[in-house]
């Protein structure tokens, strides 16, 4: 069975957020209540990210100078050219911003790695959230990682995902394998759905180096969820 790796990007390759980092150093501090509510699940991810926006006041050029000197995972690259060498599919998927994914890729050569994602628009420093133009399944996000993901099970393909964090929680219970960290762990501990750890891109290869697909799948027990019908 053909694999797709599927990545999210803020705090999974980069090690910080790249909007949590525009927020601290562009808009007041209480910009983190928003976060703590979308965490809670009481505010959608699809109303929160434009609060949040609404509270920035700095140019695009300024924001992508600012971001595209965020450090990334080290293994990244390798875990790039690993997926190549063994053929494996790979895209990125995140609930961010296109300007600055695609900087802080082409900063590290790895431009050529494909992504979806959402956009802005940016008019006398005020800043206006332009969604994926992705189907939306749960109508929860802006951009709907969980279609790519169910897609691509739909083609055929074993899934894996990759994450950390909120947005991360449906495509993470919707493919068969599933890697987590921080807030995105803690809450498959929390509903008891499956998942390996891991700490970085090291970890993961280590998982893929020791391990075959077929008994990292049956590591996680995992079922996944089917939010479309297959």
């Amino acid at each position: 069975m053909p694999i797709y790796v599927f990545v999210d990007f803020d705090g999974t390759i980069t090690h910080q957020d790249t909007l949590d980092y525009l927020l601290d150093t562009f808009a007041p501090p209480h910009w983190r209540e928003i976060e703590d509510q979308v965490t809670a699940g009481v505010l959608e991810e699809k109303r929160a990210l434009q609060m949040e926006f609404d509270l920035l006041r700095v140019s695009l050029e300024t924001a992508i100078q600012t971001i595209q000197h965020l450090p990334i995972d080290p293994q990244f690259p390798r875990f790039v050219q690993y997926c190549r060498q063994n053929n494996m599919a790979l895209q990125i998927l995140s609930g961010g911003v296109d300007y600055f994914i695609r900087a802080i890729l082409r900063r590290n050569g790895l431009e050529e790695v494909p992504f979806h994602s959402n956009s802005v628009k940016v008019v006398n420093d005020r800043w206006k959230i332009v969604p994926a133009r992705t189907p939306r399944i749960r109508n929860q996000c802006n951009h709907c990682k969980t279609y790519w993901i169910t897609r691509a099970r739909n083609e055929g393909f074993l899934t894996v995902y990759i994450g950390d964090g909120n947005t991360d929680r449906c495509p993470a219970t919707a493919t068969h394998i599933s890697f987590a960290k921080d807030q995105l762990a803690e809450y498959l501990r929390q509903i008891g759905h499956p998942f390996l750890p891991y700490r970085n891109f090291q970890d993961i290869l280590d998982y893929f180096n020791s391990h075959s697909i077929e008994k990292l799948k049956e590591m996680t027990g995992a079922q996944p969820l089917h939010y479309i019908k297959d």
